[in-house]
This record gives structure tokens, C-alpha cells and sequence, in this order.
């Protein structure tokens, strides 16, 4: 029995039971697959890339790929429709466990500047999905024998009704999740963590008074009304004629 799946019977299963209170063994989320795909667009110039990468994939997975073909043509790409482009392994059962034991503890502590993995790439059904630069960072391959570089795209199946379940259950099988407050938030507005954002502002506003949203008429400041100037009666400035320098001309000085 792989150790993986050992932990999973014996710590996962009565943890995972006592949270989501069912005594129903079916009812608990449990791996489905892993699926390990690799993209060789460059495979139409070179086609040592295929059969390079279908040898790295079988090493690293212990099962021989499955070459994928395109179901279109596309003409920006130079791509028709049957050319092969690209390969797939699916994992079950004891060689599922298997990979992701070794994933987890031997090929993410050597990936460059690892400080994670996000729990933000869950679908809709609960299944995650990460992709990896280097097949280098796995021990089965040899960097002296290696011929490109590639990278690869792993998704991990899980069946479970919730992306809540799926995510719990990785978690505790020894996923390294980056966790920074509430991963999941659905449309009603409850977090993964059974708290209730509506309900926790309601109670905020209920503890602090005023903490609620004001209107802006509220708030705005009332006009300034500017105080009324007095008629005042028009008054004649003093006139004084004076007689200029040069010329004989007069001139007109009005005193303010």
C-alpha cells in the first residue's frame, strides 16, 4: 500500500469526518486521478521534441503517454487538423498516490523560490490544477541525458461537493497551500472557514455605534450663507482743479 494512501485511511478519514460531521465513508471527498500533460507545440518544426518529451514523461509517471492530436486547424499557428502536439498520462489508484507523495515531498521543496502553492486554482468541481517550468525538478531525470527543456501542467482530480471539501483534504494530505485569510468566498458571501461576511459586518455595526453607512446629504455640510451688505448712499468724491505745469491745461483730482 502506498504510504500516502495509508495516511489518507488512518489520519485523513476520521479528521475529515468528525469536520464535515458524516459518518458515510462516500460522502468524504477522496482523490479521483491525476492527469500530467504536456503542450509540444514545437513539435511541428522538430519532431525529436515528442519523442524526447514522451521518454521524460514516462520516466518521471511509470506509464507510457498518450500523444494528443489537434481537433482543428488553426492558420495563424501553421497548425492542421490530426498533427500531434502534445501527450497525457492519467493516474490511478496506487501510482496516483505514489506521485503525489513524491511531488509533495521530494519535487516542490526543489522548485526555485518555492514559498507555496495557491489556493486559488481550484475549478468549479474541486479540482486543482498547477503547472511546473522544468522537468528537471524531478529526480528520475538525468540532466546530462536531458535534450529540452519542457514544462507540464498537473491536474489533480478530486471528487467532492464542495471546492471547500477538495481544498481541506489536500491540505491535510500534505499540500503546501499559501494561506493568507479566507480562501473561498461564495455568492452568499460565506468564507471557507464558516464565517458569514454579512453577518460579521451586521455585528460590527451593531457593537460600534453609527458604524453603519451614512447618506452624503447627511454628511455634507450645510451651505454658507453670506450676511447682507446695507444700501449705502452714494457719496460725491471731492473735486479740485489745478492748473498744470505746461501747457495751460487742467487737470481733474478726485480724493477718495
Amino acid at each position: 500500500m502506498a504510504r500516502l494512501l495509508e495516511r489518507y485511511r488512518t489520519e485523513v478519514v476520521p479528521q475529515l469526518r468528525k469536520e464535515l460531521g458524516t459518518d458515510n465513508p462516500h460522502a468524504l471527498p477522496r482523490l479521483d486521478k491525476i492527469v500530467v500533460s504536456m503542450g509540444v507545440g514545437k513539435a511541428l518544426e522538430n519532431k525529436n521534441r515528442l519523442d524526447a518529451a514522451a521518454r521524460d514523461l514516462a520516466t518521471i509517471t511509470g506509464q507510457k503517454p498518450l500523444v494528443t492530436r489537434a481537433r482543428k486547424s488553426v492558420a495563424g499557428f501553421k497548425l492542421r487538423k490530426g498533427q500531434e502536439i502534445g501527450l497525457k498520462v492519467t493516474l490511478r489508484g496506487r501510482r496516483m498516490y505514489e506521485f503525489l507523495d513524491r511531488l509533495i515531498t521530494i519535487v516542490m521543496p526543489r522548485i526555485r523560490d518555492f514559498r507555496g502553492l495557491s489556493p486559488k486554482s481550484f475549478d468549479g468541481a474541486g479540482n486543482y490544477n498547477l503547472g511546473i517550468s522544468e522537468q528537471v525538478v524531478f529526480p528520475e531525470i538525468n540532466i546530462d541525458k536531458m535534450e529540452f527543456v519542457q514544462g507540464m501542467n498537473i491536474t489533480i482530480g478530486v471528487k467532492a461537493r464542495k471546492r471547500e471539501h477538495s481544498f481541506e483534504l489536500l491540505r491535510r494530505l500534505g499540500v503546501p497551500f499559501l494561506v493568507r485569510g479566507p480562501v473561498f468566498r461564495s455568492t452568499r458571501g460565506s468564507l471557507s472557514h464558516g464565517e458569514s461576511s454579512v453577518a460579521g459586518q451586521a455585528e460590527a455595526h451593531a457593537q460600534v455605534p453609527r458604524a453603519g453607512v451614512q447618506p452624503l446629504r447627511d454628511l455634507r455640510a450645510p451651505a454658507r450663507v453670506l450676511p447682507e451688505v446695507p444700501h449705502l448712499p452714494p457719496v460725491l468724491p471731492e473735486a479740485r482743479q489745478q492748473r498744470g505745469d505746461s501747457g495751460g491745461s487742467q487737470g481733474l483730482l478726485v480724493r477718495v
